[in-house]
């Protein structure tokens, strides 16, 4: 799973999806940022992100068009986007295979095509038994 969090290093998620850990990180005032996230970071999210703020932001700002290495090291800097993501880092061991990643593209890239067949495996269903969703987010 962490190899292929890795899929994040191209892509944009919504403001919406993480303004908590800008704005309002703190439970009990509704404020403040989540400090595991990077001042500067947080900072620059927050200058694209004002509360309610409908738009949408690069995973991995230093690369957002290019499959590399980029989403991780952004995660060893404290810089994911996603708390999700950057809870990868919190954990020994999914920390060293954040930093694996991070330091070899040619690494990263051949675990994550591994990683997609054995996932893509993962109980198929064929026929009548499964569907070809038109909309990933809405059964059809």
């Amino acid at each position: 799973m962490v190899t292929l969090s890795g899929a994040h290093t191209i892509g944009v998620t919504h403001c919406s999806s993480f303004s908590a850990r800008l704005h309002g990180y703190n439970a009990t005032t509704g404020t403040g940022q989540d400090p595991a996230m990077d001042g500067a970071k947080a900072a620059e999210l927050a200058r694209q992100c004002s509360p309610g703020s409908p738009n949408a932001v690069p995973m991995d700002a230093g690369s957002p068009d290019t499959f590399d290495t980029g989403y991780f090291r952004a995660l060893l800097a404290n810089q994911g986007v996603l708390a999700s993501d950057q809870t990868l880092t919190s954990d020994n061991a999914t920390a060293a295979l954040v930093a694996q990643n991070a330091g070899n593209v040619y690494l990263f890239v051949t675990r994550f095509g591994d990683a997609m067949v054995r996932m893509g495996g993962i109980r198929v269903l064929t026929g009548g038994d499964g569907q070809i969703r038109t909309n990933c987010r809405v059964v059809n």
